[in-house]
């Protein structure tokens, strides 16, 4: 990716976080809307990079968002007014181990038994978006074309939203694949430095930090 298309993804990752978080915690509707394109966009780019990068910088990458994820973790407590979610950062090590296992590990069920415990784990301990990401982690990896991954995830969104009740807010967050399609152009989009993913979670972390003292 250029170095262009990389500053215009900070800029336009960075906005819609931030909007998403002022609308959370200010409890904005619309901020909240262009604020699901976030999740979905954030990680497919972390899981394109992952695939791009060397061990020693993947290792570094979930040490510096782990670190990151404790340090902002009482701030992002502050607008949720709950004391059991953790905030999206823990995923980070979670989704790398993820990602892993599906490159290395050749049997299915095991497969399966892995990724239904890292799922269970999250979904036990309270991770925010926990669900989302590691069902995202395995359409991105399983499949190819993003149109296939559109539909599933309509499926799979609407199915959530009957059983669960979860808000019909979350099929706004499609958009966000209808926009990587665009910037795609018939090619893997990743962050050309390795680093760039960590300086987004940095980004995310003071975004949380920020909104506690001013908002």
């Amino acid at each position: 990716m250029s170095s262009n298309k990389n500053l215009i993804l900070y800029i336009f990752l960075s906005m819609i976080f931030i909007c998403d978080n002022i609308g959370m915690y200010k409890d904005i509707e619309i901020l909240r809307y262009i604020g699901q394109l976030f999740f979905i966009m954030y990680i497919y780019y972390y899981y394109q990079t992952y695939n791009n990068i060397k061990k020693k910088e993947k290792l570094i990458i979930n040490i510096g968002s782990l670190i990151l994820a404790i340090i902002s973790q009482p701030f992002f407590l502050y607008g949720l007014e709950l004391s059991t979610t953790f905030n999206m950062l823990f995923l980070i090590p979670i989704i790398s181990l993820q990602i892993e296992s599906l490159k290395k590990i050749k049997n299915y069920w095991l497969i399966i038994i892995i990724n239904f415990f890292l799922l269970t784990f999250c979904l036990f301990v309270g991770i925010d978006y926990s669900w989302f990401a590691i069902i995202f982690i395995l359409l991105f990896f399983y499949l190819d074309n993003l149109y296939y991954v559109f539909g599933i995830l309509v499926v799979i969104i609407t199915t959530f939203v009957l059983l669960f009740n979860i808000t019909l807010l979350t099929y706004f967050s499609l958009i966000g694949l209808i926009i990587i399609k665009l910037l795609d152009n018939n090619e893997k989009i990743y962050f050309n430095k390795p680093y760039s993913i960590l300086i987004l979670n940095s980004i995310v972390s003071i975004t949380w930090i920020l909104i506690y003292f001013f908002l």
